[in-house]
């Protein structure tokens, strides 16, 4: 079973593979009373909470939203089964941008948090608060920190699917792409592709991979973070 919002635009190709397999429903990280419903009606033995607004351009542009969405929803989320299903395991998404400002690499467990902007800040409101519901109220909250992870059903504001998109429009001489970047402008104008800062170094992971490694966190008898991907950040 998978949450939709109302105000969403679903790419019902990403599910194409999956028919008949996966129940669609609504629910919104901004509304407990929506998540009660759901849970109350399903009994979810596990939930993962992948959702957050993670488009590196609005959380700069909606900073408040971006907070209620990935830290205060989060919340939310572990709020409800507590109330409702406290049996039920959940799997929170914790996210390599917590790090922030490194002074080594690559990190481990043990490396401190420094987010350096808002949308890692509201991701480690919710790492903390996980720990906090695991350790207080004894509910299975597991924690994946996850580095950059790719497929092709990537959406196209991001790195990857942007210089995929450019490369393509380029091949057939496209100079005024139709797809727009987070700006309204066309990804590729006047035949060229524009990007943003250079000096980040990422570490790519394949979703697919990443996914089954999430599922693992199940495997586990109390709350701990799983170590999803090497990586080399500076």
């Amino acid at each position: 079973m998978g949450l939709l919002r109302k105000t969403s635009n679903p790419r019902p190709e990403n599910l194409g593979h999956l028919p008949d397999q996966i129940v669609l429903t609504y629910g919104d990280l901004l509304d407990s009373f929506s998540l009660a419903q759901v849970v109350q009606k399903y009994q979810p033995d596990e939930i993962y909470n992948l959702a957050s607004q993670s488009y590196p351009g609005e959380s700069w542009r909606l900073p408040i939203e971006t907070g209620e969405i990935t830290g205060l929803g989060a919340h939310r989320l572990f709020e409800v089964p507590r109330q409702v299903r406290p049996e039920s395991r959940i799997y929170q998404a914790s996210s390599s941008e917590m790090y922030g400002d490194v002074q080594g690499s690559p990190q481990n467990e043990k490396t401190p948090f420094h987010p350096v902007n808002r949308y890692a800040a509201a991701k480690l409101y919710a790492h903390r608060i996980a720990e906090i519901y695991s350790g207080s109220y004894g509910l299975f909250v597991a924690c994946g920190i996850l580095f950059n992870h790719e497929s092709p059903r990537r959406g196209v504001h991001f790195l990857t699917q942007e210089v995929a998109h450019g490369g393509a429009c380029v091949t057939l001489g496209i100079k005024d792409s139709p797809s727009l970047n987070e700006q309204g402008e066309p990804i590729v104008k006047d035949g060229k592709l524009l990007v943003g800062n250079f000096d980040p170094k990422r570490h790519w992971g394949y979703v697919a991979i990443t996914s089954k490694r999430c599922g693992s966190c199940f495997n586990k008898t109390r709350l701990r973070t799983l170590w999803s991907e090497r990586a080399r950040l500076q």
